[in-house]
């Protein structure tokens, strides 16, 4: 593991959603993921879309708009994409930058192998849905 990959692995053990998540297991899941580093007022995730990736913010902050309404407001620690990815389908909303943000993106093709080895990671991607999907 490179430095960048092993940072990345220690940011994510201080987000709450995954502070509680092994070192090995945040190790894998910094391994499959790129950084992305995205602008204010930018929609990347959009509702009604196939869903490819997921991602988790490590510093900003974004809105989850379904329709035209923001009906959550997400910070640092915020998993996105848990829904299309478990459902095998299209987005249930639209993700947009409040501000800039920078986020872990983990495409879905990494994303599948990585849950079958690391099943605290599952675990914690349905404990997020689940908690998604009482919001709504």
């Amino acid at each position: 593991m490179n430095r960048e990959k092993r940072e990345l692995a220690e940011e994510l053990a201080k987000l709450p959603s995954l502070g509680s998540v092994a070192s090995a297991d945040l190790e894998a899941l910094a391994e499959a993921g790129d950084v992305v580093n995205l602008p204010d007022s930018w929609a990347f995730v959009h509702e009604g879309t196939p869903a490819d990736a997921a991602y988790v913010l490590l510093s900003g902050e974004a809105n989850v708009i379904m329709g035209r309404t923001i009906v959550a407001s997400l910070a640092a620690g915020a998993i996105i994409g848990e829904m299309a990815y478990l459902d095998g389908g299209q987005r249930h909303a639209t993700v947009s930058t409040h501000g800039r943000v920078r986020a872990m993106r983990i495409n879905y093709d990494k994303l599948t192998p990585l849950l079958a080895k690391r099943p605290a990671l599952r675990d914690v991607l349905r404990a997020v849905d689940r908690e998604h999907r009482t919001e709504d």
